[in-house]
């Protein structure tokens, strides 16, 4: 199994790098590597956290964070990031995510 960060996930972990790292350098690198870790675990358990809003997804917290992981699973195991969100924000599923150019 593989994961895979789409475009969308890659843009979404660099925007909250920058957030954070504005507020503190050294935060912005520990929430990244969480999130990193996080996703990495998603080889060896593509199934761990709960279905996503959205049936087809599945969401995984990332400890000690407010984000979460929002991956797919394609038939032959390998995951796809696609997107990091904070918990306050939709997700895809709970709402009309077009309102958001954010996460484009």
């Amino acid at each position: 199994m593989t994961v895979r960060f789409t475009p969308q996930a890659r843009k979404h972990l660099s925007r909250i790098a920058q957030y954070i790292r504005q507020l503190n350098p050294s935060a912005a690198h520990k929430v990244r590597q969480r999130i990193r870790q996080t996703a990495a675990t998603l080889d060896q358990f593509p199934h761990i956290g709960h279905e996503g809003a959205d049936p087809v997804t599945r969401e995984v917290v990332v400890p000690q964070s407010p984000y979460i992981i929002v991956h797919t699973v394609d038939a032959g195991g390998d995951v796809y990031v696609i997107g990091i969100y904070h918990g306050a924000q939709l997700r895809p599923g709970q709402g009309d995510l077009d309102d958001h150019p954010e996460d484009e």
